[in-house]
């Protein structure tokens, strides 16, 4: 295991693709890579997107913005705030030019000799008919029967087995694909889970779930040759994370 002494979080969205002013520069994805570089910080954790979609190139899953209609007025599918907007293109014209910003973010962070993590969110809780805040994907739109309607109102339920493949299958993807030397599973973002009074009964779907994560990562840690490190980002009680069905 390596000792590490400090961990910096970028979530990507705030302090990165919402900063710039599109089309992307190759200077720009670096940017948050190297503002911490010489700080100190010896690992570098960075979002892949909104939890929903994603900023890298995703083959299984659905890229940031991808299903929405950009600026199309009088169009309730448009994508209307600056920040969302900036973040819409400026993947776009990345991956559009052949560039993963995934790939270059890993690539600068070991350049700058620090370890990267990959942190992947489980859950968003905005509403499926809002489509205009980008934080959608076709996924949950398609299948508003597998959502909570009360507490976490427009979470998934994790009760629904297809919930858990369809994380799963981005997870494979980013920890086979990308050259990452730690994972890490967000399950604090709009933590909620189950309904109310369903805790109990359900709670050992978010354990099998951690279990199927772990294996995953030991697989593509055994494929490339080399250990990939597994955290889990949870609730700093136990009793909180009991109440979201940790």
């Amino acid at each position: 295991m390596h000792d590490r002494r400090l961990i910096f979080y970028n979530d990507a969205r705030h302090s990165h693709m919402y900063c710039y002013d599109p089309p992307m520069r190759i200077e720009d994805v670096k940017a948050a890579v190297d503002e911490i570089a010489g700080t100190g910080v010896d690992t570098f954790a960075y979002g892949f997107g909104l939890g929903p979609t994603m900023f890298h190139d995703t083959k299984v899953g659905e890229i940031m913005g991808s299903h929405l209609k950009v600026f199309a007025e009088d169009d309730p599918n448009n994508l209307w705030a600056l920040s969302a907007w900036r973040a819409y293109e400026n993947v776009r014209s990345l991956i559009d030019r052949g560039i993963d910003p995934l790939n270059v973010i890993i690539k600068r962070t070991h350049q700058k000799k620090m370890d990267f993590i990959g942190s992947f969110r489980t859950t968003h809780g905005a509403d499926p008919q809002d489509l205009i805040t980008a934080h959608n994907w076709q996924f949950r739109i398609d299948h508003p029967e597998w959502c909570l309607k009360g507490r976490g109102k427009h979470n998934f339920n994790w009760k629904y087995p297809e919930v858990a493949a369809e994380r799963l299958r981005l997870i494979r993807e980013v920890v086979n694909h990308y050259d990452m030397d730690g994972f890490e599973v967000d399950f604090v973002f709009s933590p909620y889970y189950f309904e109310e009074g369903e805790m109990d009964q359900n709670r050992h779907v978010l354990t099998e779930f951690l279990k199927d994560v772990k294996q995953v990562v030991l697989k593509a840690a055994a494929k490339r040759g080399r250990s990939m490190e597994l955290g889990a980002r949870v609730l700093p009680t136990l009793a909180g994370n009991l109440n979201a069905g940790l």
